[in-house]
């Protein structure tokens, strides 16, 4: 079984979970200390998912190592915490990775 296979029969797993779940259980019926935690769900997935692309493929050693990528995302944080606008924080950080990367 190719890697393709069992990425399609995973999806498809997490799919069918996701609706039954989804379609199952009405949000009225779920505990409020539930509810709230879900409202957590996506920032932490969504940094899971930037500590894993800064991370590369030597796992945490490779946030060690200062790159292009890791400079613009630290700007990046900065911008996002100090304006706390989405604009500016993608536009600072693609300036930022465009200037880093010329200069390596």
């Amino acid at each position: 079984m190719s890697i393709s296979w069992v990425l399609v029969v995973a999806g498809g797993i997490s799919w069918v979970l996701h609706v039954t779940f989804a379609s199952a259980v009405p949000p009225d019926r779920l505990p409020a200390w539930f509810s709230s935690s879900l409202d957590y769900a996506a920032p932490a997935v969504m940094a899971a998912l930037v500590a894993g692309a800064l991370s590369g493929e030597t796992g945490f050693a490779g946030m060690l190592t200062p790159t292009p990528l890791l400079v613009s995302a630290a700007v990046a944080a900065v911008v996002s915490w100090r304006t706390g606008g989405l604009g500016r924080t993608l536009v600072c950080a693609v300036v930022t990775y465009a200037v880093v990367d010329g200069m390596w």
